[in-house]
């Protein structure tokens, strides 16, 4: 996905989360110093107080992912080994996507792309699909349990307006899914345009 970029003289700056309060990272704004070579490492300290610095080998997994319905709200999870996982808040940070490209770069270097994900945290994975997936199956399946049971009275107004709203919640329900296919389900990020559709 792209060659290691040079060192920054400056840190990058994107918006703090609770897991990075948690972690000791305090304020609105967290400024992370990515450095490379042989052993890279991410410092992240906040503007007010605090700072946490671990190895990009430890990361478990770097999964970036937009927030349910909100196209414009962009974050990262770095999950790591022997640490909590930290979010970093990209709606807040306008050097959040060459932030996010340089991690993908150092892990690309030390040989580990399959760390690098995009997608949503299971339990949301699952809460998206229950509660708007079954709502929807919900609404697909009240005209046809209301026309088993008075159907047989109904005139062609009625069956029409059964069928129009059995078809927009079928519609609805196509919808959830495409949603989830194509910006929460957790998978392997492919290339760097693949990552880049988060922040384009």
């Amino acid at each position: 996905m792209g060659k290691v970029k040079a060192a920054r003289h400056h840190p990058y700056s994107v918006g703090t989360t609770p897991s990075l309060r948690w972690a000791g990272v305090e304020g609105q704004i967290a400024l992370c110093d990515v450095t490379g070579g042989d052993q890279p490492r991410i410092s992240i300290r906040g503007d007010r107080a605090g700072e946490i610095s671990f190895a990009i080998e430890d990361i478990r997994y770097l999964r970036v992912a937009k927030e349910f319905g909100r196209t414009t709200h962009l974050r990262c999870v770095i999950a790591r080994n022997g640490g909590t996982d930290v979010v970093l808040n990209g709606s807040a940070g306008l050097e959040y996507p060459a932030l996010v490209q340089r991690l993908s770069d150092e892990l690309n270097a030390l040989g580990r792309p399959n760390r690098i994900q995009r997608g949503l945290r299971w339990w949301e994975n699952m809460i998206h699909l229950a509660i708007f997936g079954g709502l929807c199956l919900l609404l697909l399946y009240a005209p046809y349990d209301t026309y088993v049971t008075y159907g047989a009275d109904w005139r062609q107004t009625e069956l029409l307006i059964a069928g129009v709203l059995a078809l927009a919640a079928f519609l609805g329900l196509i919808g959830v899914l495409s949603l989830w296919h194509r910006w929460y389900r957790v998978r392997r990020v492919e290339h760097a345009a693949d990552l880049a559709r988060f922040w384009t």
